[in-house]
Parts: structure tokens; C-alpha cells; sequence
């Protein structure tokens, strides 16, 4: 319903956002919260919702919950969870306001088994023959790439996987799914405008030959 509805979508946020406010609890609460995080996200096709989403600190939730999952024992039950909360955030990523709120929640997190570790390692997975890893990658790929724009999320990237994370990347060039190599493609364009990152790359071999 809320996807299809533009009066569904400004329903959720009237009376001051309560209604986003009261999914944005399950974030906190639920174990894997797939239900409310597809619901944020087809609100968030409406641009208010996402602002509202930033201004209350939904997305950097969202951005924990993926955290959180990484370090959960119960990875297979959270996986349906994690692609949403993906999702939310890659069409959120999309708003200025929003993605620097999305930023600042990675750039808190560079931990071997943070958000950004989580979304690099959704790109080390059998992306050929695995539709659910696939998805998730899609998702990963343009989040980061939409972040990528900004010096403080490529700092933050550098923080957490090196300064070759663009060697790190370039493989998905060469997975066999022509959407997951041109988000690939977009992400590398947009890590290397850091000029770390970019002589790094430029003295990776394998990852030159990738491209």
C-alpha cells in the first residue's frame, strides 16, 4: 500500500511523524526487523519522509541494525532484515540531508566487524549464483557509492578497509551481472576523486585489469 500510494506515504507522517517514529522503534526492538524496514523504505520514495527519517536518527539506526546483524550469531535469519535495511538506505542515500546523516553513522563505526566491514563483505560472496547475495550487493554497492561522493565517507572507508578499498571493489567487475559491475564501475569512479585511494589502485595490477 505505501509503495503505491503518495497519500499512504504522507499519511505515515502526519501527526508529527509518529507513525515513522513508532517503525522506527522496531529498529531497536525487533530481532530482525524485516517488516517495518521495507514499510521506511517504501515511505522514504517520498523525499519529506526521508528528511524526517535523518532529522529523528531512523537511518543511523538502520545503519546499526546492519552493525548488529554482522555480529549476530543468527547471520541467515537476519539476512532478509539486513538486504532491507540496505534498501532503506540506498534510496536514502539518494538526499543530501539524509546521506550525510548515513555518513556520520558509518564514520562512527570503522570497526573489523562494523557496517562498512559488513558492506565490503557482502561483495566477497558467490555474487554469480547466489540471487539473496546478489540483492544484498546491489544495494551495498550503491550505498557506498552514494556516499562515496563525500571526503568524510572515502575517509571513513580508508579507516576501515585500507587504503586499497578500490582493489577491494574492483573484482565485482568481473562477477557476470552486468547491474552489479556498473554500480561497481560508479563506486570506483567515486573513491578514486581521493588521491590515496586513486595511486593506490593505479598500482594494483590485478584490480587495473579488472576494470
Amino acid at each position: 500500500l505505501v509503495e503505491g500510494s503518495e497519500q499512504c506515504r504522507v499519511f505515515l507522517r502526519s501527526g508529527r511523524g509518529s507513525h515513522l517514529l513508532g517503525l522506527s522503534r522496531e529498529l531497536e526492538l525487533a530481532a530482525a526487523p524485516t517488516g517495518p524496514l521495507r514499510v521506511l523504505r517504501a515511505a522514504c520514495l517520498n523525499e519529506a519522509n526521508r528528511e524526517t527519517l535523518a532529522r529523528n536518527g531512523t537511518l543511523k539506526l538502520a545503519v546499526g541494525f546492519i552493525a548488529r546483524a554482522r555480529r549476530s550469531t543468527e547471520k541467515a535469519t537476519d539476512r532478509e532484515a539486513v538486504s532491507a535495511a540496505l534498501f532503506l538506505l540506498h534510496t536514502c542515500s539518494a538526499t543530501a540531508n539524509p546521506r550525510a546523516s548515513i555518513i556520520e553513522a558509518l564514520a562512527s563505526d570503522v570497526e573489523p566487524d562494523g557496517a562498512i566491514a559488513g558492506l565490503f563483505a557482502m561483495l566477497d560472496t558467490d555474487l554469480a549464483n547466489d540471487a539473496g547475495a546478489k540483492l544484498a550487493a546491489a544495494h551495498a554497492l550503491s550505498l557506498l557509492g552514494n556516499c562515496a561522493v563525500d571526503a568524510k565517507a572515502r575517509i571513513a572507508l580508508t579507516r576501515a578497509v585500507g587504503a586499497d578499498a578500490p582493489g577491494k571493489i574492483a573484482p565485482v567487475l568481473r562477477c557476470g551481472t552486468p547491474v552489479l559491475a556498473e554500480r561497481a564501475a560508479t563506486l570506483l569512479g567515486n573513491m578514486c576523486a581521493d588521491g590515496r585511494m586513486r595511486a593506490e589502485f593505479a598500482a594494483n595490477e590485478r584490480g587495473i585489469s579488472d576494470l
